[in-house]
């Protein structure tokens, strides 16, 4: 039930959606066994429950009952896009605003991984039998703090856009109750309280694995937002 799929060399890559929100690559290799390579998250780590982390658990384990050779790559936050829905969002928000609002302290720790890097992933775990039956963490070089993060983005905008703008803080709970509030009368919610909560969880995470069996080697988050802001065009 293939709902995209595109020629890469002798491959056929099928992307598959599952509710709209999971996407399997589906390798098949008309030479060797049927390749199956799963880009699931590390939100199946997380210590609170939910619809996508209960979907993509599900996917991962009708793919390691399989007798295919499969691969599972859990990606932290992915950024890196015009369009991505994480840090392109913000940095059109700050745009716009003027500001950006950080719910709690800022001192969870975060670990983004660049776009580049995901698909470089990908593309060394392709028909690569170290990686066959295993399960890979894959996330930004070091892990910070989201205030630094902010930090950094903060003066990214300054070095490339001559703007500044203020970082607001509020209480986890007060954040929670105003966008229940905002929710119930916007028709496109920005946010969720689920998403404001998990400001208290650290999701920091270790690609040694990666590392030692395909050379995975992720840039830096200055790279990374820096490369961003200058495909925006801002």
């Amino acid at each position: 039930m293939p709902s995209e799929a595109f020629t890469l060399s002798k491959l056929k890559v099928h992307k598959l959606n599952n509710d709209g929100s999971l996407r399997i690559a589906l390798i098949h290799n008309p030479d060797q066994d049927t390749l199956v390579k799963f880009i699931s998250s590390t939100t199946v780590l997380l210590p609170i429950e939910s619809k996508v982390k209960e979907r993509k658990l599900e996917s991962e384990n009708l793919i390691k009952e399989s007798s295919l050779n499969w691969t599972i790559l859990r990606p932290t936050m992915i950024y890196g896009t015009p369009d991505d829905p994480n840090f392109s969002k913000m940095i059109n928000f700050i745009k716009k605003r003027g500001f950006f609002v950080v719910f709690g302290d800022g001192q969870n720790l975060i670990q983004p991984i660049y776009i580049e890097d995901v698909a470089e992933a990908i593309v060394s775990i392709l028909e690569n039998p170290r990686t066959y039956k295993k399960v890979y963490e894959i996330c930004g070089k070091e892990p910070i703090k989201y205030i630094d993060m902010l930090k950094i983005v903060k003066n990214k905008i300054a070095e490339k856009m001559g703007r500044r703008f203020r970082i607001i803080h509020l209480p986890i709970s007060f954040g929670k109750f105003l966008i229940s509030i905002y929710n119930k009368f916007s028709r496109t919610p920005i946010l969720t309280p689920d998403q404001i909560e998990r400001m208290r969880i650290d999701k920091a995470y270790s690609y040694d694995e990666a590392f030692r069996d395909f050379g995975f080697s992720p840039k830096t988050f200055e790279y990374g937002i820096e490369r961003l802001i200058e495909k925006m065009n801002l």
